[in-house]
C-alpha cells in the first residue's frame, strides 16, 4: 500500500484512498483541496493511492478495522 504523503499533527488520523484516474484527472484538484483543508485544521492525515480497479474498497475494507478518525475517497 503505497502511502504518498502524511501531513502535520493534529486531532484523529485521516485516510485518503486517491484514485488518480477518476474523473478525467479531476482528483487531482480535489486532493489538492482536501490535503489543504486538512492541513488548515492541523489534522493529521495519510493518501493511499489506488492501482487497479476495485483497489479503493480493499483499502478501505483495510482500513476500517485499524482506528483511523475518518476515511476519504477522491
Amino acid at each position: 500500500m503505497p502511502v504518498l504523503q502524511t501531513g502535520c499533527q493534529g486531532a484523529g488520523m485521516y485516510l485518503i484512498i486517491f484514485n488518480p484516474t477518476a474523473g478525467a484527472g479531476r482528483s487531482f484538484k480535489a486532493l489538492e483541496t482536501v490535503e489543504r483543508i486538512l492541513k488548515e485544521r492541523r489534522i493529521e492525515y495519510t493518501v493511499q493511492k489506488t492501482e487497479y480497479q476495485q483497489h479503493a474498497i480493499s483499502l478501505a475494507r483495510e482500513a476500517a478495522g485499524k482506528g483511523y478518525e475518518g476515511i476519504l475517497s477522491v
